[in-house]
């Protein structure tokens, strides 16, 4: 069963070691590994929302929800021994939900297919391509009310 709460300051380091995963960074806009430090002031001014999901009792990812310009930005990360089980829809769905109601707005990277494919089966348009960071990418919303 899938659970889902607000991160807290106990979260930052879990985060910190999920977006610092190799195989997770390729997935990013930004790859670079990312020091500790820059990663605790950035959680600390963060001004968005992190969700936090578990799965069974295990932590399984995250769901981060933040302001951008065409509405709220949502990133997903499904750890890596978490992935394939359906578990990034089961995220969206319940993150929006607590989130509550407003356009949302997810970038995916054109070659990340299971993302792509995440958003889609949780309700978001079907992707256009546009350019992000410099980069080819997929942008794809979901209104909610």
């Amino acid at each position: 069963m899938l659970t889902l709460r607000k991160a807290n300051d106990h979260d930052c380091l879990r985060v910190y070691l999920w977006r610092n995963r190799a195989e997770d960074r390729k997935w990013h806009f930004d790859q670079q590994p990312i020091r500790l430090y820059e990663h605790a002031q950035w959680w600390e001014d963060y001004t968005g929302t992190h969700y936090i999901a578990q799965h069974d009792g295990e932590f399984c990812g995250y769901v981060a929800i933040e302001p951008g310009e065409l509405g709220l930005e949502v990133d997903i990360t499904v750890d890596v021994d978490h992935r394939g089980k359906g578990l990034g829809v089961d995220m969206l769905h319940s993150a929006l939900a607590a989130h509550g109601k407003g356009v949302y707005i997810a970038y995916i990277k054109t070659d990340n297919a299971a993302s792509r494919n995440a958003f889609i089966k949780a309700g978001f348009d079907e992707p256009t391509v546009t350019t992000r960071n410099g980069q080819d990418c997929y942008v794809c919303r979901r209104v909610t009310t």
